[in-house]
């Protein structure tokens, strides 16, 4: 009966709070409608989900058709009154200060300083917006604006000679340049810290939630911030104690103010105001001049004229070359009236946070004291009562308004006394880069002017990676391949980890494309698997880099190279499978892993397990999963342990290089000596960051694939008795044609093992142990009608390949017989190794070790299969493991190996 009114005491409890959470304010008057949401996260994911339109977002369109233009909702924890409404939102601005303050989420003020200027109130906001006008105000920008046309100048030029510019990124790199030169003197070619590179994850994390977690964005943009305020402190105490005469940037003006008798200032003030200008100075504005140049793209009128009202002014100048006049500045109308088409359509901030300081009735609504308000200027940017077809890109709709400043209806650069302090500087930089770029410049921006192939870009953000890497426990082709390929066709676009792909199951155009490797196509493997292996490594770098460390790799595995190491190969073999046979059972599949680990890292780096202190290989354990993960670096994720291991084993290596180079010895004893030598001659193309790069690729793949596909053939073996017979009747036909049986192996005899190879062929046609090879489109690509976008990246994806039934007959069932008097070569059908210029290095190295781990397994053991599952997560995987109870043959009395089918 206690535990009845207990349980009905906490269902009543709950219920009370979640009515609480639903009716949230007792107010003298009636609540704008609305929802809010779940408890605690109210609205937010909705809030938050990302869309592709210039439109009004789904989020509020939804809610102003149902609740009218003013509504509540909750975000992030927080109840909030959402305003579309034009007279609302202009009373907000007037009322500044006197029924309204600013107001930010807790993300916003942890990173951008609980002192910055967007969070001050009153006499204290405007004393430090009339400091900041004295660096951006009219009469300083008239004497920046040559600086600001030589940067422009500068830049254009150094992006005429690359390739490609990626726009955002160039551009905000290009402003803060010039901003932080005038805020603190700051040149990156000068300095050793890249003080922009701590704010990449500043705009993702100033929405966030504020959790301070390893690899969410608002924890990333904590440490930047952390590091930044570093720098700007041990700046300050630099300047305190040389006691500069006359400022020669803002940073000395703040710091002279800083210092005065009676300043308002304090010295976390003075550090929030300088972070928040060299963060805001360039974000929106390299924002606002990508998007003009898109526009400008996909209008020619508009370009037109822009160009006309350029030139123009040059053509009226005494001196064509002279530099731009304030007065030329002024006299861009037509420009002025494209920067206000842009910003209104681009809705950069596309929400303005306030703070009711008492209880406010407006229009029959009621908004209690402590309730934050977001005015939403994209409703008043994009209402059609206000501007005819507002979506349409359309600069004359601003001819003769005289519209820069705030109004109900605009309101890009913020409105009332918290207008925007920069906005006539992000103009400036936006007219004189505009002005530069159309009088000596043209630009092409790569588009699809074809057909893509068919297929469906899933979900925003995720596209259709969940359903990419859905397990499956068949060797059939995917169920995400396969349905796709009866849907769309051998050729179809998807949206995988992020980018847009397109995936071939097509022969010729796979074939196509490893031909066509550094002249269309070039490697473009996901961010997973970029920052595992490094962005350096084999895979990613330039053809010519390429070449040279496929030369350098042949060295270690190449032909000539195995036979001498055929006998070391053997013998690490020999060891590790007599040590199996003492076991009670062995997971094939670790076992393996470990036997060739510790060969390859011998060869590669003398290294010893046995002799070492540390567990070199036990850094790789989570690879598998990790290098198709999302690249999520949050604890307990198996991409945050692949990083992890990733750190150790490059700490490991530089350790290794730092002591080699200490003693440098004459011969080389291993590979990594050999990279050494090549790394310290004069004029190397090799950089420290390449050969670990290198190395570390190689101690991952020389086990991985093989160890898989050992396991493998000795499952496929174990299940197919004439299989087994003929692979034992090679391997002891060798012994017998010795003249010593004890011998070891020649490479005479492992080239004579026809059969065995067609069973490791046979083993890794079925498997597809790598489903897939990425390449990125280096230009537009044209192929059976379709077009593949430059910058595209393709999933070349031979499994269907291996399994065709055109090709194969019967694909699925394990028979060695196919390949008798086939050649073993990558070819349309058959790529288990690659194909093209970047095909496998290794797979001879593979082979010869699969084909001696055949030869000990037939010719001197005897095992039983105790089981294991067999599952593909993009890569084959054993959950599990993969056992096997293994013993020594007694060869006196002719034993054969038994099987669980013998």
């Amino acid at each position: 009966m206690l535990s009845l009114c207990i349980v009905a005491l906490v269902a009543l409890a709950i219920s009370h709070w979640i009515y609480r959470w639903r009716n949230p304010a007792r107010c003298n008057g009636k609540l704008p409608p609305g929802s809010m949401g779940l408890p605690l996260i109210g609205e937010s994911l909705h809030f938050f989900s990302p869309s592709t339109s210039f439109d009004i977002s789904p989020f509020i369109k939804k809610r102003m058709e149902r609740f009218g233009p003013i509504f509540k909702t909750s975000l992030v924890g927080r109840p909030l009154i959402v305003s579309t409404d034009p007279d609302f939102n202009h009373y907000i601005f007037q009322q500044e200060n006197k029924l309204f303050q600013s107001w930010y989420p807790d993300s916003v003020r942890e990173i951008l300083g609980r002192e910055n200027m967007a969070v001050l109130h009153g006499f204290l906001h405007i004393y430090v917006k009339k400091m900041v006008l004295n660096l951006v105000g009219p009469e300083n920008l008239k004497n920046m604006l040559p600086e600001i046309q030589q940067v422009a100048e500068r830049t254009l030029q150094q992006w005429s000679y690359a390739d490609s510019i990626e726009l955002k990124e160039a551009s905000a790199s290009m402003i803060f340049g010039l901003t932080a030169k005038k805020l603190i003197s700051y040149d990156s070619n000068k300095s050793n810290e890249d003080i922009k590179g701590n704010f990449d994850a500043f705009m993702s994390g100033l929405i966030s939630f504020p959790l301070d977690v390893p690899g969410t964005a608002f924890h990333e943009s904590l440490k930047g911030r952390k590091r930044v305020l570093s720098t700007l402190k041990n700046m300050l105490q630099e300047r305190r104690a040389k006691l500069v005469k006359q400022p020669i940037d803002f940073f000395d003006y703040v710091i002279e103010e800083l210092d005065k008798d009676g300043t308002l200032l304090t010295e976390g003030m003075s550090l929030d105001l300088m972070f928040l200008l060299l963060f805001a100075s360039f974000e929106t504005t390299s924002v606002a001049m990508t998007l003009a140049l898109k526009f400008l793209s996909d209008h020619p009128l508009v370009l037109k004229q822009l160009t006309e009202e350029h030139e123009m002014i040059l053509e009226q100048r005494a001196d064509a070359d002279s530099g731009l006049t304030w007065e030329e500045y002024k006299s861009m109308t037509f420009t002025f009236q494209f920067i206000n088409e842009t910003v209104r359509l681009a809705n950069i901030v596309p929400g303005i946070f306030r703070k009711t300081m008492s209880q406010i009735s407006f229009k029959g609504h009621t908004i209690p004291a402590g309730w934050t308000v977001m005015v939403c200027p994209p409703a008043m940017h994009l209402n059609p009562a206000k501007y005819e077809n507002p979506l349409d890109f359309n600069p004359w709709r601003w001819e003769g308004t005289g519209k820069n400043g705030a109004s109900k209806n605009f309101m890009a650069f913020g409105g009332g006394m918290r207008f925007c302090v920069g906005a006539d500087f992000a103009k400036v930089q936006i007219a004189v880069f505009l002005h530069c770029l159309l009088t000596k410049y043209r630009w092409r921006n790569p588009r699809c002017n074809g057909k893509l192939p068919p297929g469906s870009m899933g979900w925003p953000l995720i596209g259709e990676t969940l359903q990419y890497l859905a397990p499956n426990s068949s060797f059939d082709v995917p169920p995400f391949i396969k349905t796709r390929r009866e849907r769309y066709g051998p050729i179809f676009k998807s949206q995988l980890m992020g980018a847009p792909f397109i995936v071939s199951t097509d022969p010729e155009l796979n074939m196509y494309v490893f031909q066509q490797d550094d002249k269309l196509f070039q490697s473009g493997y996901p961010d997973s698997v970029q920052k595992i292996f490094g962005k350096q490594q084999m895979g990613n770098v330039h053809v010519l880099v390429y070449k040279y460390l496929k030369r350098m790799t042949l060295n270690l595995i190449g032909p000539e190279s195995l036979k001498k190491a055929l006998p070391e190969i053997e013998q690490a073999i020999h060891t590790s499978m007599q040590q199996w046979s003492f076991q009670d059972t062995t997971d094939v599949k670790e076992a393996a892993a470990d036997m060739i680990f510790s060969l390859s890292a011998k060869r590669l780096m003398s290294y010893d397990s046995s002799n070492s202190s540390d567990n070199l290989r036990a850094n790789f354990s989570a690879f598998a999963d990790g290098l198709i993960a999302i690249p999520l670096n949050i604890p307990g994720t198996a991409f945050h342990k692949c990083l992890q291991g990733r750190d150790r084993v490059l700490s490991r290596l530089n350790d290794m290089l730092q002591e080699r180079r200490a003693t440098s010895r004459k011969q080389p004893i291993d590979f990594f000596d050999y990279v050494l030598q090549e790394l310290d001659k004069e004029g190397t193309v090799l950089t420290e960051e390449i050969c670990f790069d290198l190395m570390f690729l190689l101690l991952y793949t020389s086990f991985e694939t093989t160890s898989t596909a050992m396991t493998l053939l000795l499952k496929f073996v174990s299940e197919h008795p004439p299989v087994l017979k003929q692979l034992t009747e090679e391997h002891e036909k060798i012994i017998k044609q010795r003249e010593n049986a004890n011998s070891g192996l020649t490479w005479e005899e492992y080239k004579s093992m026809k059969f065995t190879l067609q069973v490791i062929n046979e083993t890794v046609r079925l498997a597809s142990q790598v489903p897939g090879i990425f390449r990125k489109a280096i230009k537009e690509v044209q192929f059976k009608g379709y077009t593949i976008p430059e910058g595209w990246s393709v999933l070349v994806c031979f499994q269907p390949q291996h399994l065709n039934p055109e090709k194969y007959e019967d694909p699925l069932a394990f028979n060695p017989w196919r390949w008798e008097g086939k050649e073993s070569g990558a070819s349309k059908d058959f790529m288990a190794f690659g194909g093209g210029l970047r095909s496998c290095v290794g797979a001879e190295f593979g082979k010869v070790k699969i084909a001696v781990f055949v030869h000990f397994l037939v010719t001197k053991y005897r095992w039983e299969v105790i089981g294991g599952k067999t599952v593909r997560n993009y890569t084959i995987q054993f959950p599990g493991g993969f056992h096997i109870r293994m013993q020594q043959k007694d060869t006196r009395n002719g034993e054969q190996p038994v099987t669980p089918d013998t």
